[in-house]
This record gives structure tokens, sequence and C-alpha cells, in this order.
């Protein structure tokens, strides 16, 4: 008998990527050959180098290799998973000459027949959304984003540190955004009150200006790799930390993904859809949980205050959120962190 294949449309960012791991599981414990389809402007296919996860990995950035590629795999896979963040046109457009059967949780307009749509859910997280694609009543978990990771020592960082994202979406993305005059507040905080704990900034090249600030006002113990670190880098880096603090960012995903802790902080976006505090104690996610928030949600956003979070009058749901209160709440989080160790 032929076996069964499916493929999987990887077009958005490194945390999107990620949401999808549980789908990809699943689909394997189903019998289906993946093929992840990267032709994301965004490095994601790095993660799944050597996880062995994905049974194949396509990478196509332009147009012509995409349009080149479905041609040629004319309706080879049974089923194209398009989620929510995928689902554009020329995707769907190649979807249908990869695939039998195009899924998608995104309302397309399109009433070809080979097109499902599975209706979203409110409330559940966007990893859940994407497992939903199978209607099957398989519960999210933990587990279900770990993937194995190829770890290799790094003899600069072998002292204990914790890896810290400050900026998120390319620092270009306001509503995700923590102000980094707060961040040096929290950090200073951290180094005095545990000065045997090491950070790392992580970052892209976007965020070299605010590492710059950050290192000419808090102590030795923080040192920087922001700009200079592939994605199979920052993984690398990440696995072996002993826990992450970030933004709801791409990073913090990869954390999750190699069985990190995380302690987040958190502004616009909905801590339900993209947070991990619901999955475990130790996955602390920090919010004002303003009455307009969230505003920034694929599914059921808040209007109440503004129609889109780019437009925000004030960011309150980060001005407002005070590096001591945070400071205070990283404490209890730390002292948690014993009772847990494996």
């Amino acid at each position: 008998m032929k076996q069964k294949r499916a493929i999987v449309f990887f077009s958005a960012g490194l945390g999107d990527a990620v949401l999808l791991i549980p789908l990809v599981k699943q689909l394997k414990k189903q019998g289906f050959l993946v093929t992840g389809f990267f032709n994301s402007l965004h490095p994601c296919e790095q993660i799944f180098n050597g996880a062995n996860l994905l049974d194949e990995i396509i990478v196509r950035k332009s147009k012509l290799q995409q349009l080149l590629f479905s041609i040629a795999s004319l309706h080879k896979y049974q089923k194209a998973f398009v989620n929510y963040f995928a689902s554009n046109r020329r995707n769907l457009l190649l979807a249908s000459l990869l695939a039998k059967e195009i899924i998608t949780n995104k309302k397309t307009g399109s009433t070809a027949s080979k097109i499902k749509y599975i209706e979203p859910l409110k409330d559940i997280h966007d990893s859940q959304q994407n497992l939903n694609l199978l209607q099957e009543h398989v519960q999210v978990s933990l587990p279900d984003f770990y993937i194995d990771f190829p770890s290799k020592k790094d003899e600069i960082l072998s002292a204990s540190f914790i890896a810290v994202q400050i900026s998120a979406g390319n620092n270009k993305i306001s509503y995700k955004n923590w102000p980094v005059n707060y961040w040096i507040d929290l950090l200073n905080s951290i180094v005095q009150q545990c000065p045997e704990k090491k950070i790392v900034l992580l970052g892209d090249e976007n965020e070299i200006g605010l590492s710059a600030k950050i290192m000419a006002e808090v102590s030795n113990n923080v040192s920087s790799m922001i700009g200079k670190t592939s994605v199979s880098e920052v993984m690398n880096i990440i696995s072996q930390s002993e826990f992450f603090i970030g933004l709801d960012g791409g990073l913090m995903h990869l954390a999750v993904a190699l069985k990190k802790t995380t302690f987040t902080i958190w502004g616009a976006s909905s801590v339900t859809l993209y947070g991990y505090e619901k999955f475990g104690p130790l996955h602390k996610c920090v919010s004002l949980h303003l009455s307009c928030n969230p505003c920034n949600a694929w599914i059921n956003p808040n209007h109440t205050k503004t129609t889109s979070p780019e437009t925000c009058p004030d960011y309150a749901c980060l001005r407002r959120l005070m590096p001591q209160d945070v400071f205070n709440q990283f404490m209890q989080y730390v002292n948690l962190l014993p009772a847990h160790a494996d």
C-alpha cells in the first residue's frame, strides 16, 4: 500500500513554525510521510535541521522556485495544511497543485471542493488551532512542542547563564517591545540580587542599538550575542542556558521547543493564543491584563481601544508594566525553579 503523504506550509516566522510542530507530530502518528514546505522570508527550516521530525524539507524562497516545485510535484500529496498565517492566494494556488485536499483555518472565499475549511475556536492556543486542522480530539501538551536538537557545547558559554531576548518582531513591532530603559532596570536588579547568574543577550542585527544601550548601563555579568548568530546558533545557545527571559517573539517559542522554562513579558498579544503559561507553572507570562487586551490576536481580538495594535495611542500594556513589578515576579519564578527541577 502506498504511504500517505502530507505537506505542511511554513510561511511565517519562527514562532509560527514552532506552533506547527504538534500538527507535524500528530501527522506522523497517523502514518503520514510529512514534508515541510518552507517559503518564509525567515530561515525557519533551520529549526528542523537534524531534528528527525520532518521526512522532507523543501526550501523555496522565490516565487518561481515555488511554482516550479509545485508543478514538478503535481498532486504528490494527499493533504496540504495551510494554516491562518500561510493562507494567502499564492500559497493556496501552490497547495492546489501539490495536494488533492487543502486544509486551512482561514476563510478563503473559494468554493473549490478540494479546500476544506476548519472553523477556529475561541480561547484556545494557536498550536491547538493548528492541530485541530486534523479534526481530532487531541489536546496539545508541552512534549508535543519538543524537538531533538544536536546541541554543541560552546566553551565561550561554559558557565551557567540565562538567555535573554530583549526585543521581538525584529525590533519593529511596538506593541510587543518593552522600553529599553525598563530592560536596563530589570537586568540591573537581576545581576545585583543574583550575582552568580550570568546573562547572555540574544537577537538579530536590528537590535544591536538596544544591546549597546544595555551593555553601557548594566554590569559585567551581561554579554551580548545580538546580531552574531544564525537561527541554528541561537538555538544552540538557548539549549545550553538555564532558562529563558523574553517577549512574545520567536525565541520564546524556540526556548519551549528546546525544553527550556520561560519567563516572558507581554503587551498587546494574547497570552491565551500564544503563551505557554497554561502548559505548566514554569512558563510564566507577565502581563497587566488591561481591559483592552488582547488587541493582537488573529481570532477574537479586543477592539475596544483600537482596531489595530500598531495604532494604539499609548501602549499602556507595556509602558505601565514597571521594572520593579516584573522583577518581583521574576524572583518568585526563580524560587519555583528548584521544586520543578528534573
